[in-house]
């Protein structure tokens, strides 16, 4: 019998829901950091009243995709 085991996991359906979450996230409005970091000087940051929890349950209303909160941490 043929090995059906391992293989990519990457399918063309989660890389779409990847971009959709990539999008959203995109929407939120960003600042500079107000550290002068001269490491990271293109570095933003979201507002500190965020979280993912709250990032994702904007998603899960604004879109009819079913996204895990899993999915959407990465």
């Amino acid at each position: 019998m043929p090995e059906n085991r391992g293989g990519a996991r990457n399918s063309s359906e989660k890389a779409a829901k990847r971009q959709l979450v990539k999008d959203h996230i995109k929407t939120f409005t960003c600042r500079a950091s107000h550290y002068a970091r001269r490491g990271a000087p293109g570095r933003k940051y979201l507002p500190a009243d965020l979280n993912v929890k709250k990032m994702h349950e904007l998603f899960r209303r604004q879109n009819d995709e079913h996204i895990t909160y899993s999915l959407y941490e990465l």
